[in-house]
This record gives structure tokens, C-alpha cells and sequence, in this order.
């Protein structure tokens, strides 16, 4: 900021006009950044939202799985225990 005062005073303005000038950029980098906090929020949650319908697909794949072969193991034996 110390490079936006000096510059600004090459201008011919003076070092309060430079200061008031640096404030106010101040406050519109505070009001830029706390509507960025409000964006940066839902997009957190939106992630959070995806990577909770992708558990939850991956948990309803494995469950299947574990029951497939559970399944398979068991016919496997019925009829192997049918046949002797």
C-alpha cells in the first residue's frame, strides 16, 4: 500500500488525500472479501453435498457387494451339500 501513497503523491495530490484514498480501498477490500465469505460458505456446502452423495453411493455399492457374494457363497453350499 506503501507503493499506491507514494504513487498516488507523485500526482500531486496530498499524503491525507493519499490516506483517505488507501481507507476507503481499505473498506472496499473488507466489503469485497465478507461477500466472498457468504460465496466461499455455499460452496463449502455444496462440496460437502457431493462428497456425501458419493459415501453414499460408495457405501450402497459395497453393501451390495458383501451381499452378492454372501449370496453366491451360500447357494454354492446348498447345492454342493444337495449334491453329496
Amino acid at each position: 500500500m506503501a507503493y499506491w501513497v507514494i504513487g498516488r503523491m507523485n500526482e500531486g495530490i496530498s499524503l491525507d488525500q493519499a490516506y483517505a484514498g488507501m481507507l476507503d480501498l481499505d473498506a472496499r477490500i473488507i466489503e469485497e472479501y465478507e461477500g466472498s465469505e457468504e460465496n466461499l460458505t455455499i460452496g463449502v456446502t455444496s462440496l460437502k453435498s457431493k462428497l456425501t452423495g458419493i459415501a453414499l453411493v460408495l457405501s450402497a455399492v459395497g453393501i451390495y457387494g458383501v451381499v452378492s457374494y454372501t449370496v453366491a457363497q451360500r447357494i454354492r453350499e446348498y447345492i454342493c451339500s444337495r449334491l453329496y
